[in-house]
C-alpha cells in the first residue's frame, strides 16, 4: 500500500522488489514476474535492476529488461 498511502515517497521500487521477493518465496512465479515487469517499467533507473532483479528473474525463468544505464 506504500504508492497509495505515500505518493511521493522514493521507496516505491522498494516496496515492488519486496513484493516480487515474497511472491517468489510462496511459490507464486507469475505474480513475482509481473513484480518485476512493474518494477522494470516504473523505475528503470532501480538498484534493484543493476543488482538483484536480474538474478531472480532467471531463477523464475521470467524476462526483465536491462537497467537504464
Amino acid at each position: 500500500r506504500l504508492p497509495e498511502d505515500y505518493p511521493a515517497s522514493i521507496l516505491h521500487d522498494d516496496a515492488v522488489w519486496e513484493i516480487a521477493v515474497t511472491r517468489a518465496g510462496q511459490g507464486r512465479k507469475d505474480d513475482a514476474c509481473a513484480a518485476l515487469a512493474r518494477l522494470a517499467d516504473k523505475w528503470p533507473d532501480s538498484k534493484y535492476l543493476l543488482e538483484k532483479a536480474p538474478a531472480l528473474a532467471a531463477d523464475l525463468g521470467c524476462t526483465v529488461p536491462a537497467a537504464q544505464q
